[in-house]
């Protein structure tokens, strides 16, 4: 996740403008997901603590966090994609001379799924 926000970060400052702040808010909002995640598991896994017999729950605590990683591994992946379409079309559009046209344009990040 600091990689991600590093990422999130970087691209607002080269790419300033409504795509990028995009970008960086969804990018809050996973990190913001990932931390919640990870603290009720931690209280889960307090909670199996104080049972005598927890077995079956380190089972289940297990396939939750499995499943609940692959599915911030699959958001990160994606934000990460839009952010790499997004320096690909800004880097293209700035070679063309017309810089910043992605960023004010919301049929152009549609397109291009920035």
């Amino acid at each position: 996740m600091i990689a991600l926000a590093y990422e999130a970060y970087t691209v607002r400052r080269l790419w300033p403008g409504p795509a990028a702040e995009s970008v960086l808010t969804d990018t809050h909002a996973l990190i913001a997901k990932s931390y919640a995640f990870v603290l009720d598991h931690i209280f889960r896994m307090y909670a199996l603590a104080a049972q005598p017999d927890p077995g079956e729950g380190i089972d289940l605590l297990a396939g939750s966090i499995r499943d609940g990683c692959s599915q911030l591994n699959a958001e990160t992946a994606s934000l990460t994609q839009r952010m790499n379409r997004l320096q690909v079309v800004e880097k293209t559009f700035r070679h063309a001379g017309v810089p910043g046209v992605l960023q004010h344009s919301p049929l152009l990040r549609g397109i291009f799924r920035v």
